[in-house]
């Protein structure tokens, strides 16, 4: 008999429902480590240019600065040489494994940003000023503060309101011996966003651009 019998089917059936669901438990485990890893910089990923205000700025970002020959990108430090280089290519960051910025939006306006990893991994950037005191200093804190962003004059602004009619913003100091973003409230480099490509065509785990596969900033 070719066929097996009611007790061996409904055991079969029993058999295959458990591998279905142990199946689909292991790819969200491994959904879930990607993710993690990513933020470790573990897993190589694709970055894209923001080149207009989103709707949302909420995503992955590597913040960097191109004013210069050689691009750079934020290590996660506020210190001299706080910098590596970077290469870009049609305004996107392939392959990349250094630090990141996650921004999140925050409850009562603006967003936070969380820095992946590195020395600071996990904790916020603020300017920890509050004028007429005034610091150029970039300081890491554990408790989510709002910074805001736009896109103006062909550059990402990340800036945060210090005081009335007092505003500091992230640029590069692009000088030899400092090649570092930090807060100020006039002059240095620009800096630029790029922001993580993610798959839309059902999915929600970053992925390495292909054949067939959409994305959207």
């Amino acid at each position: 008999n070719a066929f097996p019998s009611r007790g061996g089917r409904v055991l079969w059936e029993k058999e295959a429902k458990f591998i279905n669901k142990k199946h689909k438990l292991m790819k969200k485990i491994f959904s879930l480590l990607a993710v993690v890893f990513m933020a470790m910089g573990m897993f190589a990923a694709d970055y894209v240019k923001v080149t207009e205000n989103p709707a949302d700025w909420a995503g992955e970002y590597v913040l960097v600065c191109e004013t210069q020959a050689t691009p750079y990108a934020f290590t996660g430090v506020d210190a001299t040489l706080g910098s590596e280089a970077v290469t870009i290519t049609n305004g996107v960051i392939q392959n990349y494994t250094g630090v990141t910025l996650t921004i999140a939006a925050l409850a009562d306006g603006g967003y936070s940003v969380m820095v992946n990893g590195g020395t600071n991994n996990g904790k916020y950037i603020s300017s920890g000023s509050s004028a007429p005191t005034y610091s150029n200093a970039l300081k890491f804190v554990t408790t989510a503060t709002r910074v805001d962003l736009a896109y103006e004059d062909s550059a990402a602004k990340m800036y945060q309101v210090i005081g009335p009619d007092s505003v500091v913003s992230i640029r590069f100091n692009k000088a030899a011996d400092q090649l570092r973003f930090r807060f100020y409230k006039s002059g240095q480099e620009a800096v630029q966003l790029y922001r993580l490509l993610v798959d839309t065509t059902g999915g929600s785990d970053p992925v390495t651009p292909g054949a067939g596969i959409t994305y959207e900033l």
